[in-house]
């Protein structure tokens, strides 16, 4: 197993999401002297700094199978 090195909190719901999005907001932590991304020099906060706080958050959310996937009955 690949270890990122955070430390997981107790209410995560989604691991691979979770770990993703600290990835992301450790890329495109701070604005600059400029006001745009230390990572990819875009306005702050970027897009990719927004899409990892929504990450972030949909990892604690409770999963639902009837509106992510398929049943494996509907599949047969």
């Amino acid at each position: 197993m690949v270890s990122v090195g955070h430390a997981e909190p107790p209410d995560i719901v989604d691991r691979l999401l979770w770990r993703d999005a600290q990835t992301m907001l450790g890329r495109h932590a701070t604005p600059d002297h400029d006001g745009g991304c230390v990572w990819c020099g875009r306005p702050w906060p970027c897009p990719p700094r927004r899409l990892a706080e929504r990450a972030d958050a949909a990892s604690r959310r409770p999963w639902e199978p009837s509106a992510r996937h398929a049943s494996l009955s509907d599949l047969s």
